[in-house]
């Protein structure tokens, strides 16, 4: 899962200003979310609720946006202060870094940043020659599932039904081209998310 992450996220942000950090959290709830400087965290059971590697693509897409835009920087500092942001910069990072992993990890995104987000991660997708339906399916999927699922994402990301018509309105805007599905074993991907165990898995850097 986590070279699955790497290798995807990768090819989103070839040419990036930033150096890419991402990782994989153990845990059931469907979330992903970005910190500032690059860090891309995916948890667990949004990989198992990707039906295939381009729907992964799209959220990672969506997320790298945030990062590229500094969406999540302006998030933080929102949800922060300025005053906390600046002892965390002057290096008093113990005292706060669970507020940080939280507040980060439960940002709230206006419509606009986060219509930003799925338009940019469109382009992304398509530079990085991927399909880029796999976001609108993604979401499509959240939205009919959400009832099932423990869904955290929804919470700050919410997928709503004009939200998903305006990802697929993008889709529908792009020149037609066929993508070459991903080079990616998504059912090994699917039985080693499943056999995984611990808290963190390995975190690469691109």
């Amino acid at each position: 899962a986590v070279d699955a992450v790497k290798d995807i996220g990768s090819r989103l942000t070839a040419g990036s200003r930033y150096h890419y950090h991402w990782a994989v959290l153990e845990d059931d709830s469907i979330n992903a979310f970005a910190a500032p400087g690059g860090y891309v965290v995916v948890h667990r059971g949004l990989i198992e609720a990707a039906k295939t590697p381009e729907e992964l693509a799209g959220v990672l897409a969506h997320e790298v946006q945030h990062v590229e835009c500094r969406h999540t920087l302006k998030g933080m500092v929102n949800g922060l202060g300025w005053a906390t942001m600046a002892t965390v910069l002057i290096g008093d990072v113990s005292a706060l870094a669970g507020a940080l992993a939280y507040q980060v990890g439960t940002t709230h995104f206006s419509r606009e940043l986060e219509a930003e987000a799925d338009a940019k991660g469109l382009a992304a997708l398509v530079r990085a020659d991927i399909a880029p339906d796999g976001m609108a399916a993604f979401f499509r999927t959240l939205a009919s599932e959400a009832p099932q699922m423990p869904i955290a994402l929804l919470s700050s990301h919410p997928a709503t039904a004009e939200r998903i018509a305006a990802i697929e309105a993008g889709i529908r805007a792009l020149p037609a081209k066929t993508y070459p599905p991903l080079a990616i074993d998504w059912p090994a991907v699917m039985r080693g998310s499943r056999l995984a165990s611990g808290s963190w898995k390995t975190i690469c850097r691109s």
